[in-house]
Protein backbone atom coordinates (compact mmCIF):
# COMPACT_ATOMS: atom_id res chain seq x y z
CA UNK A 1 0.00 0.00 0.00
CA UNK A 2 1.37 3.37 -0.93
CA UNK A 3 1.39 6.14 1.62
CA UNK A 4 2.07 9.85 1.53
CA UNK A 5 5.83 9.44 1.32
CA UNK A 6 6.15 6.62 -1.17
CA UNK A 7 3.68 7.52 -3.92
CA UNK A 8 4.86 9.05 -7.18
CA UNK A 9 1.44 10.13 -8.38
CA UNK A 10 1.05 13.85 -7.62
CA UNK A 11 -2.74 13.76 -7.25
CA UNK A 12 -2.63 10.74 -4.96
CA UNK A 13 0.13 12.32 -2.91
CA UNK A 14 -1.80 15.59 -2.59
CA UNK A 15 -4.98 13.80 -1.54
CA UNK A 16 -3.18 11.76 1.11
CA UNK A 17 -1.18 14.75 2.32
CA UNK A 18 -4.38 16.72 2.91
CA UNK A 19 -5.68 13.89 5.11
CA UNK A 20 -2.68 14.01 7.47
CA UNK A 21 -1.65 17.67 7.16
CA UNK A 22 -3.40 18.69 10.40
CA UNK A 23 -1.14 16.32 12.34
CA UNK A 24 1.91 18.33 11.31
CA UNK A 25 0.48 21.77 12.01
CA UNK A 26 2.39 23.71 14.69
CA UNK A 27 -0.61 23.64 17.05
CA UNK A 28 -0.79 19.84 16.84
CA UNK A 29 2.93 19.38 17.32
CA UNK A 30 2.93 21.66 20.38
CA UNK A 31 0.02 19.73 21.89
CA UNK A 32 2.20 16.57 21.93
CA UNK A 33 5.18 18.21 23.62
CA UNK A 34 4.37 17.34 27.24
CA UNK A 35 3.53 13.75 26.36
CA UNK A 36 6.77 13.32 24.42
CA UNK A 37 8.78 14.87 27.27
CA UNK A 38 7.31 12.29 29.67
CA UNK A 39 8.12 9.42 27.30
CA UNK A 40 11.73 10.58 26.87
CA UNK A 41 12.12 11.06 30.64
CA UNK A 42 10.91 7.50 31.19
CA UNK A 43 13.38 6.20 28.59
CA UNK A 44 16.26 8.03 30.30
CA UNK A 45 15.16 6.72 33.69
CA UNK A 46 15.27 3.15 32.36
CA UNK A 47 18.77 3.70 30.93
CA UNK A 48 19.93 5.02 34.31
CA UNK A 49 18.57 1.87 35.97
CA UNK A 50 20.40 -0.26 33.40
CA UNK A 51 23.69 1.55 34.06
CA UNK A 52 23.24 1.39 37.84
CA UNK A 53 22.65 -2.35 37.65
CA UNK A 54 25.84 -2.80 35.62
CA UNK A 55 27.83 -0.76 38.17
CA UNK A 56 26.49 -2.86 41.06
CA UNK A 57 27.56 -6.09 39.37
CA UNK A 58 31.03 -4.58 39.28
CA UNK A 59 32.89 -7.21 37.27
CA UNK A 60 34.82 -6.43 34.12
CA UNK A 61 32.70 -8.89 32.19
CA UNK A 62 29.47 -7.22 33.28
CA UNK A 63 30.91 -3.76 32.54
CA UNK A 64 31.86 -4.81 29.01
CA UNK A 65 28.53 -6.57 28.53
CA UNK A 66 26.73 -3.48 29.82
CA UNK A 67 28.64 -1.15 27.49
CA UNK A 68 28.06 -3.33 24.42
CA UNK A 69 24.49 -4.06 25.42
CA UNK A 70 23.75 -0.40 26.03
CA UNK A 71 24.92 0.48 22.52
CA UNK A 72 22.98 -2.34 20.90
CA UNK A 73 19.93 -1.83 23.07
CA UNK A 74 19.83 1.94 22.65
CA UNK A 75 18.82 1.83 19.00
CA UNK A 76 16.14 -0.78 19.63
CA UNK A 77 14.72 1.11 22.59
CA UNK A 78 14.66 4.47 20.83
CA UNK A 79 12.88 2.87 17.88
CA UNK A 80 10.37 1.23 20.23
CA UNK A 81 9.74 4.45 22.17
CA UNK A 82 9.30 6.35 18.89
CA UNK A 83 6.74 3.86 17.63
CA UNK A 84 4.94 3.71 20.99
CA UNK A 85 4.81 7.50 21.17
CA UNK A 86 3.47 7.82 17.63
CA UNK A 87 0.92 5.09 18.30
CA UNK A 88 -0.24 6.74 21.51
CA UNK A 89 -0.74 10.10 19.83
CA UNK A 90 -2.78 8.70 16.93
Amino acid sequence: MRGVFNTRDRQEHSRKRRIVAHSFAPKSIISFEEFIRREVALLLERWDEFCDKAKKEGTKVSAVRAAVGARADKSRRVRAVSLDTLGSTA
